[in-house]
């Protein structure tokens, strides 16, 4: 992990509808428009703020690309928007920020839903694989989206990550092609993120929900979730993997809604 220190940056955003305030942090690779269907169907009880955390979508590329660092962003988030303690909704790393913000900083979070990732372990070791190609790759070179999409899909077995990656593919105003991922920044401090939780215990309202068919929170780990988060429920979405809102978007925004209404 890296020793670097941590200068906070200002987040992109979107903000909808009105009342008790959720902020909800993205996944490795993703960014605030892989949720605006969750967001908008939240906002019509809440006040939804998605927020682009550090080195993905319009959010600034900086290091140390941490968990530490991006606890640090999201905290200034709170304190520009006048959130004293929302609820957060994370997925994958977004997840595992909302857990280390809640266990570092518990007065500052209502309560916890956290998205198909647990307190230990990190990305799976093919993604450090994929991180190294998106360094070679240069979006440039490439005449249109559907060009690099193809180049990008025969070097990517997994066509949902690679589908994926490709959404990070923007064009600048000359034309051409470019990452909106920090991918030199993400790279460098990859290793960081298998960093597990804090050794602490938050006893705030918490639910976790895993994909039924996702390797990445496995039933038999659900022990270390009520290790450092006492109160949490944990539901399983049957036939869905990673991207739970993708693969059971209405099974998931029932859940999300249900758990909410415990903070009207």
């Amino acid at each position: 992990m890296t020793s670097m220190e941590a200068d906070p940056v200002r987040l992109h955003y979107e903000e909808r509808g009105s009342g008790a305030p959720v902020v909800i942090l993205h996944g490795l690779f993703g960014s605030l428009s892989n949720w605006r269907s969750v967001a908008r169907y939240l906002s019509e009880s809440y006040r939804v703020l998605s927020v682009d955390l550090r080195n993905h979508g319009r959010s600034p590329h900086a290091r140390p690309h941490s968990y530490a660092a991006m606890v640090c962003d999201v905290v200034r988030f709170f304190d520009e928007h006048e959130l004293s303690s929302p609820v957060v909704v994370g997925h994958s790393m977004g997840g595992r920020v909302a857990m280390h913000l809640a266990l570092t900083h518990p007065g500052r979070v209502a309560g916890l839903c956290v998205l198909d990732v647990l307190p230990t372990g990190g990305p799976k070791s093919e993604i450090g694989n994929v991180l190294e190609l998106m360094k070679s790759f240069d979006p440039a070179e490439c005449s249109s989206r559907r060009e690099a999409g193809t180049r990008l899909s025969e070097q990517i077995a997994d066509e949902a990550l690679a589908s994926s990656i490709l959404m990070n593919v923007g064009r600048a105003r000359d034309g051409k092609l470019f990452w909106r991922l920090g991918v030199e920044e993400i790279a460098a401090d990859f290793d960081g993120l298998s960093e597990p939780a804090p050794q602490s215990v938050y006893g705030g309202a918490c639910l976790f929900v895993r994909g039924g068919a996702s390797s990445y929170f496995p039933a038999e780990r659900e022990s270390e979730v009520r290790a450092r988060f006492s109160s949490a429920r944990v539901e399983c979405l049957e036939g869905a993997g990673h991207l739970l809102h993708i693969d059971r978007p209405d099974a998931l925004r029932g859940l999300l809604a249900e758990f909410l209404r415990g903070f009207d």
